[in-house]
């Protein structure tokens, strides 16, 4: 099988991330076209057998297609689409290592719906988050500094609305100001050093 962008890139997992992509394929949450995961099927037995280089497009097509004519056009929009599916696994894969980002998106999804009786949990939920993260990058900063701009945004609504609701965490102007402060510089050092370190090694 001639070499394409979806092959080079599946070639590139592991197994178990292959086997996760798998599930992530046939959730019909995320992909309810069967001709594509028939083809990931395919390309997947290959891979782990490792003769996926003897298979051909026109195989391929036959297999997935049941003998349909070969399409040279709609067999490119599968691979096309197949590579989508697999961006958007591995965006999803990163999304999910990201527990303080899901923490903030979680709280402006319950806000945009008024789902009053959720924010507390999530809020304790972002407070154990503060404690136990470990990795306090500029990123870390700049959540927090979206999640008490949610925070302070929730309260603003509930106040307008004459909403009788209390947030457990205190906010101010202050602590978003300095989160983004905090974000602000920590980038602005990484950025430099990063610099400074390309510097040296051209001059080396």
């Amino acid at each position: 099988m001639k070499e394409k962008k979806i092959l080079f890139a599946l070639k590139g997992l592991s197994v178990y991330e292959l086997n996760s992509f798998s599930k992530f394929i046939h959730s019909p949450y995320f992909n309810v076209n069967k001709n594509i995961s028939d083809y990931y099927d395919l390309l997947e037995r290959h891979i782990k057998e490792g003769t996926v280089d003897d298979l051909s497009n026109e195989t391929c097509w036959r297999i997935v297609f049941n003998n349909e004519p070969y399409h040279n056009q709609r067999f490119l929009k599968l691979n096309s689409d197949l590579l989508n599916l697999l961006e958007d696994f591995l965006a999803q894969q990163e999304y999910d290592q990201m527990t303080s980002l899901r923490a903030c998106h979680k709280l402006a999804g319950a806000g945009k719906r008024n789902l009053v009786k959720l924010y507390n949990g999530i809020l304790g939920d972002i407070s154990r988050l503060d404690r136990s993260e470990l990795n306090q990058s500029s990123e870390f900063y700049l959540n927090k500094y979206q999640i008490e701009k949610n925070i302070f945004g929730l309260k603003s609504e509930n106040e307008k609305k004459n909403v009788k609701f209390e947030i457990d965490t205190e906010l101010n102007i202050q602590n978003i100001s300095e989160n983004l402060d905090i974000f602000y510089i920590g980038e602005k050092l990484r950025q430099y050093c990063t610099l400074l370190t390309w510097k040296k090694n051209v001059q080396a």
